[in-house]
């Protein structure tokens, strides 16, 4: 007696072969290749000493160890940002670190955070393809549950500085960089000074940047309802940030590539105090870039604080995106144009005016505007390679009659480039008990003092 194969046995047979089939054909990912040529065994270890981190970016490189790398723990990595902060200290209870609360002050203290950041972002290495679904016949089965979120980036250290202990640490890093660079972030609005260590520590991660980090703190009041109190704090906030420009610029190498990247907010500040550098600094010039991102700042202001940069620096960047919600949001854009969202965007002369709307919602920040990975790639082609946007192939040429500007319709195109996962274990910096109570001024206003 013969048998006429039923529906479920016709399924139970081509079951294996729809798994097989689907496990076949599922697109494999462009992985990139590791500059070094091989792969890590299991016996490097998460800290293994040949273990490499490889991740895309424009052209096969290798990465020098950071500076700012502390260690290197799986896939969690440690940072060391210095700071300064007009910001007054809190003495720490049994238990806790020092903070710094959002009481304005025109004194400049100093100090390091080690950050330990969550996963890297444009520095992730390829993830494993998806596996397909799993099937009986075509009734899909339970998949395994998803991987648990990465940790959060937190503030592992905070460690008050001596000013003098600030310039010897950072000199210490400078000398230690296979090129001596110095990168120096001022935040926006909406910043304590844990969460705008966590920015710069991320943002250099994932540029690369691989010199010292510092970041300048202001008061921000940590308040989506605080904005025109801060307005009034961060403009206060540019002389402090000035004495932190003159002392820099002074004590580090002639040879150190200084780079000044500033958000939001924080270019009013920085606009302040690029006005009031002596002209000493223009000649020669000891800033290499000036980057503007999204400045909330009104464009007139702009346009009369703006150029004092372009006789400071190499070159002056700036990245406007009128879809910026930070930007739109704020109360003195419907009474001023913001020089970061004008329509069209604001053009300079000796400014680089850099259109992103058309891939982000926000040249740098988190949250309100999402650090945007090819934005950060721009950012890298900019300061790591010097190349101009004439030489930034995503970049289209623009033109009207207020003048140029460019566009980045695309994310960069791709490189490798790997760090060493096993870095050398940077000392902690030393404890000294209360560095705070004795806080030093660098400097009078550095406009009225050449000494």
């Amino acid at each position: 007696m013969s048998h006429r194969p039923t529906l479920l046995s016709i399924a139970l047979i081509a079951a294996p072969l729809v798994v097989l089939s689907c496990r076949s054909s599922a697109p494999s990912r462009n992985t990139a290749e590791s500059v070094t040529g091989r792969e890590s065994s299991p016996e490097d270890g998460p800290g293994g000493s040949t273990a490499i981190h490889t991740v895309t970016h424009r052209q096969q490189r290798s990465g020098e160890r950071p500076a700012s790398l502390v260690r290197w723990e799986g896939e969690r990595p440690t940072l060391q940002v210095l700071f300064a902060t007009n910001r007054i200290p809190q003495r720490p209870s049994p238990g806790s670190r020092w903070s710094y609360d959002r009481q304005f002050d025109q004194t400049l203290r100093f100090g390091l955070c080690h950050v330990t950041l969550s996963e890297q972002r444009r520095g992730n290495p390829p993830e494993p393809d998806t596996p397909p679904p799993r099937l009986l016949g075509f009734i899909p089965l339970p998949q395994e549950p998803p991987p648990p979120p990465p940790p959060a980036p937190e503030v592992t250290l905070v460690q008050p500085l001596a000013g003098i202990e600030f310039h010897d640490r950072l000199k210490q890093m400078l000398a230690e960089s296979a090129t001596p660079e110095l990168l120096l972030f001022v935040h926006g609005f909406n910043m304590d000074l844990d969460t705008s260590s966590i920015r710069a520590a991320q943002v250099a991660l994932d540029m690369p940047f691989e010199g010292a980090v510092i970041c300048y703190s202001w008061p921000s009041r940590d308040s989506e309802k605080a904005r025109s109190t801060d307005s009034q704090i961060v403009e206060q906030s540019g002389l402090p940030l000035a004495r932190l420009l003159v002392a820099l610029l002074d004590e580090v190498p002639e040879t150190t590539r200084v780079h000044i990247v500033a958000h939001c907010m924080g270019n009013r500040a920085l606009l302040e105090a690029l006005n009031k550098l002596p002209d000493r600094f223009e000649e020669p010039r000891r800033i290499d870039n000036i980057v503007h991102a999204a400045p909330d700042v009104s464009v007139n202001e702009f346009r009369e604080l703006a150029p004092r940069g372009t006789r400071l620096a190499n070159r002056v960047t700036l990245y406007v995106c009128e879809s910026d919600p930070a930007l739109a949001g704020s109360p003195a854009s419907a009474d001023a144009p913001r020089a970061g969202n004008a329509r069209p965007p604001l053009v300079i002369p000796g400014i680089e005016t850099i259109d992103t709307d058309c891939v982000s919602t926000g040249p740098l920040g988190e949250a309100h505007d999402v650090v945007e990975l090819g934005l950060l790639g721009d950012l890298s082609a900019l300061i790591r390679e010097g190349r101009p946007a004439s030489q930034r192939p995503w970049l289209d040429l623009a033109e009207s009659n207020a003048g140029v500007w460019w566009i980045c319709r695309r994310k960069p195109e791709e490189e490798v480039w790997s760090w060493p996962r096993a870095a050398k274990q940077t000392a902690e910096a030393p404890r000294t008990p209360e560095p705070a109570e004795s806080p030093i001024r660098l400097l009078s206003a550095p406009g009225n003092s050449e000494e």
